[in-house]
């Protein structure tokens, strides 16, 4: 007798589908029926994202790259890998600068040419040429206003942090002129784009009309500071369940007896903090009582940042393996295999725990991005 698995209540299928832990297997189970398909999100909810390493690790395939997930092997341990074909033409697309939306960014320095590339689905989106500079290799991190092709793209530009945007159609990119030097991070937050500067001030960009609108607001953020020992920091925007967060990474320069008593560069801490605009609906002039406060418990919720990603926030309540009131990060600055900086930063103690991987392969970690499944 033939089962008619469109009949199972909604209810039955979300509850199995939560329980998945491979994103392939939830993949197969929301391809069952086209019922089961519109129930479920495209991108599970419950599953960490994947850590792809940027450069070939073997010789013998030089078009594949090794993506990684946590399994439930501990929250600081990489287990499943998979081995996934980059496009045919891979020869030519020599740096990968991140991921957005679960597409991969990937530049042709010979050319100008800017691909975006699905992964999973093997979908591939061009972006036009980056003529109004002259190497693309410029690009300092892309983010997408949502999946798929049909998207709004905005780009970190530069080294003066400029941004530039697209739109799907456009033949070309626009320099937003009056956001110069709010490129440090970007991200996509309530159907606008948002910029930060190196002191967290942010540049509000609606580009949805015929050119960009920007206002500009000056947070305070009278807590942000330096100990002796820090070099520099990073700054990385967080959509935090609707809430925009701020995540502060702290770099210093130690010495490491593991790399034969050398000097590099390692992260040293992170701290967090949220944008609160309270005061600021009470008066015309928001940029006076915005204000970034600073985040001690993170509770339940997790961060991925770094390595040009766009930053995720997903709850530990409904993704396994993974441990909350902690950033997994990945390298920004190292680009030797043997000095790697990456790890999983404990809010509540400040400790930092290496990411484990199989078959020493943490030695190359210092390229790598975080991708989270988009299988559409």
């Amino acid at each position: 007798m033939e089962v008619d698995w469109s009949k199972l209540p909604p209810y039955l299928v979300e509850l199995v589908a939560s329980k998945l832990t491979l994103d392939t297997d939830y993949i197969k189970f929301r391809s069952v029926c086209p019922k089961w398909r519109s129930l479920l999100s495209p991108s599970s909810p419950h599953l960490p994202p994947w850590l792809m390493l940027t450069f070939c690790t073997d010789p013998q395939l030089p078009t594949r790259r090794q993506f990684y997930f946590n399994g439930g092997g501990g929250a600081s341990k990489c287990d499943f890998q998979n081995r996934l074909k980059l496009p045919e033409e891979d020869c030519k697309w020599g740096r990968c600068v991140g991921s957005s939306n679960g597409l991969i960014v990937l530049l042709s320095g010979k050319n100008s040419d800017i691909l975006l590339f699905n992964p999973i689905t093997r979908t591939q989106v061009f972006l036009p040429k980056f003529k109004i500079f002259p190497k693309v290799s410029c690009i300092r991190k892309i983010v997408l206003s949502k999946e798929g092709g049909d998207c709004i793209a905005l780009a970190s530009i530069s080294k003066r942090f400029e941004l530039g945007y697209c739109k799907k159609g456009n033949k070309a990119w626009s320099v937003i002129k009056e956001a110069r030097g709010y490129g440090y991070d970007i991200i996509y937050f309530k159907g606008l784009f948002y910029g930060v500067n190196i002191i967290g001030w942010l540049a509000i960009c609606d580009v949805n009309g015929g050119s960009a609108v920007v206002t500009v607001i000056k947070p305070s953020i009278s807590v942000l500071y330096w100990d002796k020992d820090d070099l520099f920091h990073k700054f990385y925007l967080v959509d935090s369940f609707g809430e925009l967060l701020l995540v502060a990474r702290y770099l210093s320069v130690v010495n490491d007896p593991k790399f034969k008593n050398s000097d590099v560069i390692k992260t040293s801490k992170f701290r967090v903090f949220r944008l609160d605009t309270s005061a600021a609906s009470s008066s015309s002039s928001s940029s006076s009582y915005a204000k970034w406060v600073e985040v001690y418990d993170l509770g339940e919720r997790m961060l991925f940042v770094g390595g040009g990603s766009s930053a995720l926030c997903l709850a530990a309540t409904e993704v396994s393996g993974c441990e909350g009131n902690c950033i997994y990060f990945v390298s920004e600055y190292n680009d030797s295999p043997w000095n790697p900086d990456t790890g999983v930063f404990n809010l509540a103690n400040s400790r930092i725990q290496p990411l484990k991987f199989p078959n020493s392969e943490w030695r190359c970690t210092p390229t790598a991005v975080w991708v989270k499944p988009y299988p559409c």
